[in-house]
């Protein structure tokens, strides 16, 4: 299928919109870290695993990312990531455990992380 240049310029806009929030959203830890650690009253090993459960998260889905993108409709599976990316980042900003935290960044890490 191919894309007139109004269609190739909304797609290449919406994917780089993906990346820019993957990026932020993979950075956003680092700025709220102390908050969280007060928050929860948080470890230093609890706050490393929060960090860290995105990696951890995005290196599960990565091979799978790609037989996914190659099979199903780009644009499909890119507004679906944002969409999913988005709650999980809604999700971790109104969490009320350690737990719901950990989940949450799972979540925005599966997402983002392998599709970005």
């Amino acid at each position: 299928m191919l894309l007139n240049k109004p269609h190739r310029f909304m797609a290449v806009l919406g994917i780089s919109t993906l990346f820019l929030f993957e990026y932020f959203s993979l950075n956003l830890l680092n700025v709220i870290e102390p908050a969280i650690a007060n928050e929860f009253n948080c470890s230093n090993l609890e706050i490393g695993w929060l960090g860290s459960i995105y990696f951890y998260a995005m290196l599960v889905l990565l091979i799978p990312a790609g037989y996914i993108i190659d099979r199903y409709n780009l644009n499909k599976v890119i507004v679906l990531c944002a969409v999913a990316g988005t709650v999980g980042t809604f999700s971790l900003a109104v969490s009320h455990s350690y737990l719901h935290l950990v989940i949450s960044r799972a979540v925005v890490g599966i997402c983002l992380g392998p599709f970005a």
